[in-house]
């Protein structure tokens, strides 16, 4: 949508609730073979609520790394205030049940300045683990799996998590940047995509 359109549409949005619906057109109706779940994922339990943790040793500022114990310690803090849980465990089953199957969206095109901090989904990892979620149930993925191999993973960090991408890789991204042709490469030298991830 160009630009002048949205600011048409901005302008003529007081209007909206002035026209009536002449047209017969019947209310939605949402058709599907699956039953509406127990317990809806979305907008979630707390919709609208929002909490705050923050610290001054969760990074060292001389160096730029993060305290993975304080870390761990800022997203126990923030996710009993959310939850109101006795403990951290609890808070997370009130999201999580053993059976889950969980899709963590991870951030890497922006290695290496603006990625997914490694601390923070390490920890989600460990948690999910923690209340019953087996690792065969989880799954880090990114659009394409070149900035995968880039931006790094939780792999070696205690978690042999599966990783995936839609796309193997973005093509107008690798003609920009000829140094990260790594796809590529290793299919020249027959070696597969997923074992160089590994």
């Amino acid at each position: 949508m160009h630009r002048r359109s949205f600011v048409r549409l901005l302008a003529a949005a007081p209007l909206a609730g002035t026209f009536q619906n002449v047209s017969g057109i019947p209310a939605l109706r949402v058709e599907s073979q699956y039953a509406p779940a127990a317990t809806p994922g979305m907008p979630g339990p707390y919709p609208g609520r929002v909490v705050s943790v923050k610290s001054e040793k969760c990074v060292d500022v001389s160096t730029g790394r993060a305290d993975d114990a304080v870390v761990r310690e800022m997203m126990a803090r923030g996710m009993r205030a959310l939850t109101g849980a006795g403990t951290t465990s609890d808070a997370w089953r009130r999201f999580f049940a053993p059976s889950d199957v969980v899709g963590i969206k991870v951030n890497c095109g922006g290695y290496p300045h603006c990625i997914s901090a490694y601390e923070i989904v390490t920890e989600t990892v460990r948690q999910l683990t923690g209340v019953g979620v087996p690792v065969s149930q989880i799954y880090v993925y990114e659009r394409f799996q070149n900035q995968m191999a880039r931006g790094g993973s939780v792999r070696g960090r205690g978690h042999a998590i599966e990783h995936h991408a839609a796309r193997v890789a973005n093509a107008d991204e690798d003609r920009q940047h000829p140094e990260h042709e790594g796809p590529r490469r290793h299919r020249r030298h027959g070696v597969s995509e997923e074992r160089r991830l590994r």
